[in-house]
Parts: structure tokens; sequence; C-alpha cells
């Protein structure tokens, strides 16, 4: 076995176990993030406690992981799939198979075509990713009643004004085309109506 042979053997293990250990920390956070609320729960329970109940820190946060849900699980493969070649990179530098190391090779490239597709994608549509998400946060806010409401989307943008200081998707307006929106407001005992953007003058600055 020749210095250089060798040299590059290292190099791909060395490679392969730093890679290995991002897979892990991303195959467990993807994995947490989808099936398990608790670790959600208590970062968003540390800024939020004093201003919702734990029902309705409880309502968000399984709302919140039904949005991340398809991102999460994405985190959670890319993970495994880290995992698998360099695992595969490992067995072929330790093993010294050629064999192995060419198909970790390719496997390498297509993964890495992949990713350059993605990012040219981004580069150039970023909307195509983003308008997904746009898309939920908008129909969350379509089925908002109250700032008193129980209900699951109401509970949802609640918890997520509160804590950003904001009101609606990119303004308030989005609340004009709410069905189930509460108009009516009790101050001082009078009943009055408002817009949208005025009640939310109070509930967002308080």
């Amino acid at each position: 076995m020749t210095c250089c042979s060798c040299t590059s053997r290292v190099i791909i293990i060395l490679f392969n176990v730093i890679f290995l250990i991002v897979g892990l920390a991303l195959a467990v956070g993807g994995g947490l993030l989808r099936w398990n609320s608790q670790p959600v729960m208590s970062l968003i329970g540390e800024k939020m406690s004093s201003q919702t109940s734990p029902d309705q820190m409880k309502v968000a946060v399984q709302g919140l992981l039904e949005w991340l849900a398809p991102f999460a699980l994405g985190i959670f493969i890319s993970g495994i799939i880290i995992i698998v070649l360099c695992i595969i990179g490992l067995i072929g530098a330790i093993c010294n198979s050629r064999l192995i190391l060419v198909i970790y090779l390719i496997l390498h490239g297509l993964l890495v075509i992949a990713e350059i597709i993605v990012v040219i994608i981004y580069a150039t549509r970023p909307t195509l990713m983003l308008e997904p998400a746009k898309g939920l946060l908008w129909q969350t806010a379509i089925n908002y009643v109250s700032e008193n409401s129980t209900d699951k989307d109401s509970v949802m943008m609640n918890v997520m004004m509160l804590s950003l200081n904001c009101c609606g998707v990119d303004n308030g307006t989005v609340f004009d085309s709410a069905p189930n929106f509460q108009r009516e407001r009790t101050y001082s005992g009078v009943t009055i109506s408002e817009s949208p953007e005025r009640i939310f003058i109070y509930f967002v600055d308080g």
C-alpha cells in the first residue's frame, strides 16, 4: 500500500466521520421535530409563558408541528441519507474496497447534483419554495376568529403575533377576508364594530 493511498483513505475516513456526526444531528433533530413536541413546547414556552395559558400553548405547538411536519421529515430523511452515505464511505475506506468506493463516489455525485439543482431553483424562483409555507399561514389567518377564541387557527395566530409583535401575514388586511372574524368589540360597556387593523392595535400593542 502506497503512502498516497493510505493518506487518501485517512482523509476519506475523517471526512465521513465528520459528516456522519452531522447526519446524526439532522436525523435526531428532524425526528424530534416530527414526532416529539416537548422540545418545541419548551422553546416557545420560555418566551410565551407569561402571555398564553398552558392549554393555548399546547394547541399552538400542535398546530406548529403540523405545519413543520413535511420540513422536519425532510430534515430527518436528509440525515438518514447522509448517514448511509458516510457508512458506505467508511466501509469502503476501511476495507480498501475499490468497488464500494466507486459506488460511494457515484452516490455522492448524485447528491451533489441534487443539491445544486435545489440551490439553482431557490436562486431563480425562491417563491416556488416559500409560497407553500406562506399559503399555510394565509389559510390559518383566513380561519381566524378572535384573540379569545380557543380554536387551533386562532390560538396559533395569537401566539405568533404576540411573539413576533406583528399582525396577519403581510399585514392585517388578510383578516378582511376571514369569514368568521369577530369584528364587534366591547369597550367600557359599549359594543362597537371595528376593522381588523384597528382591533389589532389593541391586541398586538397592548
